[in-house]
């Protein structure tokens, strides 16, 4: 860090001068002294601080050193959106003021929160929009020519509706796709590239390191901030949940997207297989202790559930590579998730494994593993 801590932060120092009735505290410093210590040798740091000390700044301005000498951009990860948005609105560009540097950096968020033009595309192009789609379609698509983001926060509908057009990795079609140069997330991604500093959020951050999917650029130094939710975070990043419901919804999706008898037929005997397979966790439940917790393989059937999710899966993939380029994504995104709802079924009744905690818990009424 250019200087002494005492020269940006202490009394007349560079931060005194950009905010008006600035005071110097104490504690605001000795965290900023040292983060700029753990940086400079490596390492890890736990800081905590009161409420009004100043912290953001106190790790921005010597992480925005350290990324600018290094040449390796740095993160800074949050639990909250409201954080997220005070350090890429307020707290980043003065930190940069504070230092005399313009800092190029970017806000990442998950996939599922950008808009994909190619399915808003097709929606628009079908005959029979589903009814709770209709009234929506005409201020979605007015709002997609006028978007910057494309991000779901700024969508002018609902999250139902905003997940039938929603960025999927499943249903990307790459550089093959007509929207590509126009795609909200691929222009995300080359935004993260060119960063020096990536404010981004903890459920990200751990799902990016837990898929290996390579969303976040490489990095040389990260800060979490909101440190208290870390574990919380991590925990439903690394967690599989599926439900009757879940199973209901990605039913009806796969009959819409391959509107023919077979896949009607395979489907309603999943649904049927559904029934009496959670009926069987049902059952279950009242035998585990109040934490739901299953410690051992369950004795439960599920050869069949098994069987038929598998016929589905065979269907839609063999449909996926006979259909024309749009139908084939959104089929292909229906039949990987009915293989990965597969996958899970016969990973919780083979039972946990050595790094594994299987739970059953109900909400509202509904069993969910």
């Amino acid at each position: 860090m250019s200087g002494k801590v005492e020269e940006v932060f202490g009394a007349g120092g560079s931060l005194s001068r950009l905010i008006e009735r600035f005071e110097v505290r104490r504690a605001q410093m000795e965290l900023a002294a040292a983060v700029q210590r753990l940086l400079l040798h490596e390492g890890l740091l736990f800081a905590e601080a009161d409420t009004g000390t100043g912290k953001s700044l106190a790790y921005l301005v010597p992480l925005i050193e350290h990324a600018k000498q290094r040449g390796v951009a740095a993160v800074v990860s949050t639990y909250t959106k409201n954080l997220q948005d005070q350090l890429a609105m307020r707290d980043v560009p003065l930190a940069a003021a504070t230092v005399g540097y313009e800092v190029r950096f970017a806000v990442a968020k998950g996939r599922a929160n950008y808009l994909c033009l190619r399915r808003l595309n097709r929606l628009t192009q079908k005959q029979d929009i589903p009814p709770h789609l209709k009234a929506s379609l005409d201020a979605l698509l007015a709002w997609s020519y006028a978007t910057q983001t494309g991000e779901r926060e700024e969508a002018p509908v609902g999250d139902e509706v905003f997940f039938e057009v929603a960025s999927d990795g499943l249903a990307c079609g790459g550089v093959k796709c007509p929207f590509f140069r126009q795609c909200f997330y691929q222009n995300m991604r080359k935004r993260l590239t060119e960063a020096e500093l990536i404010i981004t959020n903890h459920a990200l951050l751990f799902s990016d390191l837990i898929s290996d999917a390579g969303v976040l650029p490489q990095y040389g130094a990260v800060v979490l901030d909101e440190g208290h939710r870390v574990a919380d975070a991590a925990v439903s990043a690394a967690t599989i949940r599926f439900s009757l419901q879940q199973t209901f919804r990605l039913l009806e999706k796969a009959e819409r997207e391959a509107p023919i008898a077979d896949v009607k037929f395979a489907a309603e005997r999943c649904r049927s297989e559904a029934q009496h397979f959670f009926a069987q966790i049902q059952q279950l439940r009242r035998t585990l202790p109040e934490s739901g917790r299953v410690t051992n393989p369950p004795d439960i059937d599920a050869d069949s559930f098994v069987s038929a999710l598998t016929r589905l899966a065979s269907l839609l993939k063999m449909l996926s590579e006979r259909s024309l380029f749009d139908e084939s994504l959104e089929q292909n995104v229906v039949a990987e998730k009915v293989v990965a709802l597969c996958e899970a079924v016969k990973r919780f009744c083979s039972g946990p494994g050595e790094n594994e905690v299987f739970w059953v818990e109900v909400e509202e009424g509904t069993v969910c593993l």
